[in-house]
């Protein structure tokens, strides 16, 4: 009879460390990464502010983050002073560009 007992203690403690190792911290661990913001991808650059580089109507060269990256806007943008000669303008994602 004790050695039924022991092995129905350790088959119960092996099913509660599988269950909270594959259901309660996975489910946790999802919960808690939910409430942060998105740290790469599209997701991660929206609303940020893009140096322009090179721009002509709506697509051209932005610089964001120490990386160029290829922009299209859904408006033509007015033409201002970009590139280098003036240290580029910068891209506001809600209004286009400023200063």
């Amino acid at each position: 009879m004790k050695g039924g007992n022991i092995l129905l203690v350790i088959g119960l403690a092996f099913l509660t460390f599988e269950v909270c190792e594959h259901v309660i911290f996975p489910l946790v661990w999802s919960w808690k990464m939910r409430r942060q913001p998105p740290l790469t991808g599209l997701e991660a650059m929206q609303g940020k502010r893009a140096q322009v580089l090179y721009w002509d109507n709506t697509s051209g060269v932005v610089q964001l983050e120490g990386e160029r990256w290829k922009a299209q806007s859904e408006t033509v943008l007015p033409p201002r002073r970009y590139g280098s000669d003036h240290g580029g303008a910068f891209l506001d994602p809600h209004g286009g560009p400023s200063e």
